[in-house]
This record gives C-alpha cells, structure tokens and sequence, in this order.
C-alpha cells in the first residue's frame, strides 16, 4: 500500500538505533518534515 503524499495517522513503534545500538520510541512526529519508509514484519525476532 503506498500513502506517498498523503499524511499518516498517530503511531507509536519501537525501532533499532544502530549509532546507539539501542531501541527507542519512534513516532510520526519524528518523521514530519522528511521523506521517510516505514517496514512493518511481525514475528521476525
């Protein structure tokens, strides 16, 4: 499903910081303003 141009709904997700090798809360705040890809695969670790 692509939403290019389109603006997203509130969410929360936890992603992996590589540069802190550690998880933070990540939400579409943190995306405004940017081009951004947003994976989603449950159940991989």
């Amino acid at each position: 499903m692509s939403l290019i141009n389109k603006e997203i709904l509130p969410f929360t997700a936890q992603a992996f910081d590589p540069k802190k090798d550690q998880f933070k809360e990540v939400t579409q705040e943190d995306l405004k303003g940017s081009w951004s890809v947003v994976c989603f695969y449950p159940a991989d670790f």
